[in-house]
């Protein structure tokens, strides 16, 4: 015949070993709520053409398309713009001999 585990024995303190907290002590917390979004989380639909005939919806992917390509000229012709400056001030900055 097999014993059966014991169980552990109470002490009698339970879960009052914490030191109690008492209600006055508990300081007001604001209330939570979450930042408001800057953007929607989903594009509305005027914006994604779901409702444009074929012809359209085309057309608005082709313009988005070149938005984007000139975008992306805009940041790369800006930046070889920075480099330049940078590179014709250390230049005149090594004629005048700063450097």
């Amino acid at each position: 015949m097999r014993k059966r585990p014991q169980k552990a024995r109470r002490t009698g303190k339970g879960r009052s070993s914490r030191p109690a907290v008492v209600a006055s002590e508990i300081k007001a917390l604001p209330p939570t709520t979450r930042p408001a979004r800057r953007t929607s989380r989903h594009p509305s639909t005027t914006d994604t053409g779901q409702f444009l005939s074929p012809e359209q919806q085309y057309l608005l992917r082709v313009r988005r398309e070149v938005e984007r390509r000139r975008a992306k000229r805009q940041q790369v012709y800006g930046g070889g713009a920075l480099v330049a400056a940078v590179g014709v001030a250390t230049i005149l900055a090594w004629l005048t001999g700063w450097i």
